[in-house]
């Protein structure tokens, strides 16, 4: 289904791809702005930009929630979620490379990882007395 402003402009589209809804959201000049949906079974939410890049998605992964927020040149910054049950926190610089995890390791306890600009790994500690 298609829905349009007064203008004629496409500002909503209810559809089914390979199976799955999907709910597609557009601005009154007929570009997106968000879409709503399901891939492989899972939800997710994509928020878009006014050039029309998504910069942020809310998705269940694997069964797990997680929120990954980019820049406007769609590189992640920052991803929020959960791995195994446990939190975690992944910030990246503006190229693209991982340069901090904040999150519980095996054993739940607190864990910070800083890694180089290129992403390599620098240094760790563990909350862990």
């Amino acid at each position: 289904m298609l829905y349009t402003n007064q203008e004629g402009k496409l500002v909503a589209a209810l559809a089914s791809y390979k199976g799955e809804g999907s709910l597609a959201i557009a601005n009154k000049k007929g570009k997106p702005v968000a879409g709503l949906g399901s891939d492989k079974g899972e939800g997710k939410l994509e928020i878009c930009n006014k050039e029309e890049k998504v910069i942020a998605v809310l998705a269940s992964v694997e069964g797990e929630g997680e929120l990954v927020i980019a820049n406007k040149e769609c590189k992640r910054v920052v991803t929020l979620g959960s791995d195994k049950g446990e939190g975690k926190l992944y910030i990246y610089n503006k190229h693209g490379k991982r340069i901090a995890t904040l999150q519980a390791n095996q054993d739940s306890d607190g864990v910070i990882v800083l890694f180089d600009r290129y992403g390599d790994f620098g240094w760790s500690m563990t909350g862990k007395k």
